[in-house]
């Protein structure tokens, strides 16, 4: 166990260090507007709910990078974790860590924009599901509480991923208190969440260069799974909740990346020899269709 996840804490730290020798990091708008939290300033929803790492970071850089770091890096054993809690391999949950950390439109892009909270809320997500299936629900409450003080849907993926209610109780941190900020000029995607997306999105619903190719190899992969109905029904649930978050945000891949973990352990449930698994990491590194 502790030898698998510490190969996976390594892919995870090898694809993370590919990212950033091949693209600088920069700020996004989101950023900005965590920034403006960190500064005390009023923002707009959802950010004024996202209250944590604005207030543990602060206004410095550095520290939002250093923390996009860990928790990225934190991604691949604990996605890990995850599979080998659903029976697979070793072999199988380092290729899990792997293959979610090859996402380009999800792991690459949070990479390239460390001034986001998504990375520490995916990560605590999947410690709350993990811990819950664990058979440790009080710590899984726990971790879903930090996740959503980070990001209001982050406790919601945890349910779904365990298919268990204990996770959403982490939706009581989030910031509802937290007086919103008025909407900036310019910002219709604020103003008009749902209009703006779906004018955005129209016409790529049914593309599956931006709906189906960010994946990888893993809708390939799902043509050999070995499925079991409750592993189904949780990957049923998170691409409901992945792609239901696109009516109301102009982003795809970073959105429905977050449906991952269940759907990567149930594309490796088919797949166990060594070359097999090698070819669908290498696909995923070099995938052209971020999707983002």
């Amino acid at each position: 166990m502790m030898l698998m996840l510490a190969l996976a804490t390594v892919v995870s730290a090898l694809f993370y260090l590919l990212v950033r020798l091949d693209e600088t990091q920069r700020m996004s708008p989101d950023g900005a507007f965590y920034v403006a939290v960190a500064k005390g300033e009023p923002t707009p929803r959802p950010y004024c709910f996202r209250w944590l790492w604005p207030l543990a970071c602060n206004k410095r850089i550095m520290a939002w990078q250093i923390m996009s770091a860990v928790s990225l890096i934190a991604w691949g054993p604990l996605v890990a974790w995850f599979a080998r809690i659903h029976g697979l391999s070793g072999v199988q949950c380092v290729a899990a860590a792997a293959l979610l950390c090859g996402l380009p439109g999800f792991f690459r892009v949070n990479v390239l924009l460390p001034v986001l909270v998504d990375p520490p809320a995916f990560a605590l997500a999947l410690l709350s599901a993990c811990l819950t299936l664990e058979g440790h629900p009080a710590w899984g409450v726990a971790a879903a509480l930090l996740c959503g003080a980070s990001k209001e849907a982050g406790p919601i993926f945890a349910a779904a991923f365990c298919l268990s209610p204990w996770p959403l109780l982490g939706l009581l941190a989030a910031g509802w208190w937290r007086k919103a900020g008025l909407i900036p000029p310019g910002t219709p995607w604020l103003a008009r969440p749902v209009a703006e997306a779906l004018r955005v999105h129209r016409g790529h619903w049914l593309g599956w260069a931006d709906m189906v190719l960010p994946w990888g190899a893993i809708p390939v992969m799902l043509f050999f799974c070995q499925p079991a109905p409750a592993l189904v029904a949780g990957v049923v649930l998170s691409l409901a909740l992945g792609y239901g978050q696109m009516l109301r945000s102009q982003d795809r891949a970073r959105l429905f990346g977050w449906a991952a973990p269940p759907l990567i352990v149930l594309a490796l449930t088919g797949i166990a020899g060594a070359p097999a698994l090698a070819l669908a990491c290498v696909a995923h590194l070099y995938n052209p269709c971020r999707g983002i």
